[in-house]
């Protein structure tokens, strides 16, 4: 008798890469990350390097009274609600390579949650660059993911 391929040794269930986007869900899933290479473009990476975040972070230390302020509740070099600031963020937030992978994995009804940029500057510390969950104060698991982080990294 000829065995199904499928169910060989005992195996029910195969998830079945197909796509790239198959990848990055299987990703998700096994591992909690995936890569999507090459999302932005030079001109996006030239336009995120020419000091914009920056430009930002200070207009936002002014707005609030001084980066004290900031200090004070362990939010020092993280930029808020970018797209508030610049049209550029609000496309980056509509990028369709993202979109794509956030629907496959949480379905068609998600929404943006926040929107901001991590401050690194050698020699100082940023509490947002260690391990911390974007949903604060959520101290519970459920069986169904809530929300994904997009990480776009850009260096000098």
């Amino acid at each position: 008798m000829e065995e199904d391929k499928d169910m060989a040794m005992g195996v029910t269930e195969q998830f079945k890469i197909e796509t790239p986007v198959d990848r990055n869900i299987e990703e998700i899933r096994r591992i909690g990350y995936t890569l999507i290479e090459d999302v932005l473009s030079v001109k996006e990476i030239k336009f995120l390097q020419s000091g914009i975040l920056e430009e930002i972070y200070q207009k936002q230390i002014e707005e609030i009274g001084g980066e004290d302020k900031l200090f004070s509740i362990g939010d020092e070099y993280s930029v808020k609600a970018l797209l508030a600031y610049n049209d550029y963020f609000a496309e980056l937030a509509s990028n369709s390579r993202i979109h794509e992978v956030v629907e496959r994995f949480l379905g068609e009804n998600y929404k943006l949650f926040l929107q901001n940029a991590v401050l690194n500057f050698g020699g100082h510390y940023n509490p947002a660059s260690v391990w911390h969950r974007d949903t604060p104060y959520s101290h519970y698991v459920c069986s169904r993911p809530l929300g994904l982080t997009s990480l776009f990294v850009v260096d000098e």
